[in-house]
């Protein structure tokens, strides 16, 4: 094989090989912006803060900050309290701002929780 034969194959295996890394990197993680106009529902994270969240952990551990649905769909922000034989027992620490989460939900199954959060931006 010629020189630029060889090149022009190892620049394409180095674009599929950046663009299959790019969306692992997309499926994996993201980003979720706290409300500014609103109180979070961990002490840890303040109002309009972008938290990077793993939305693929291999598990989730407890003290975790995580996000879940509730059996509407709607998304909340939790802290991983207790392990249960059929989910998570989930809590929010900030007594001044009223967090949804077990008390009102009850376990909140695996399958419920979308993502753990990896750490956060304040923005202020």
């Amino acid at each position: 094989m010629k020189r630029a034969r060889i090149l022009g194959l190892a620049r394409r295996a180095i674009l599929v090989f950046a663009l299959l890394a790019l969306g692992y990197l997309y499926w994996r993680f993201g980003v979720i912006g706290l409300p500014d106009s609103s109180c979070s529902p961990l002490l840890r994270f303040s109002a309009g803060s972008s938290l990077v969240v793993d939305k693929h952990p291999p598990e989730y551990e407890l003290g975790d900050a995580v996000f879940f649905v509730n059996p509407n769909g709607a998304l909340f922000l939790g802290l991983i309290e207790e392990r249960r034989r059929t989910g998570y027992w989930i809590v929010a620490d900030n007594p001044q701002c009223s967090g949804r989460a077990s008390a009102e939900f009850g376990v909140i199954e695996t399958a419920a929780l979308r993502g753990r959060v990896l750490f956060a931006h304040a923005s202020r």
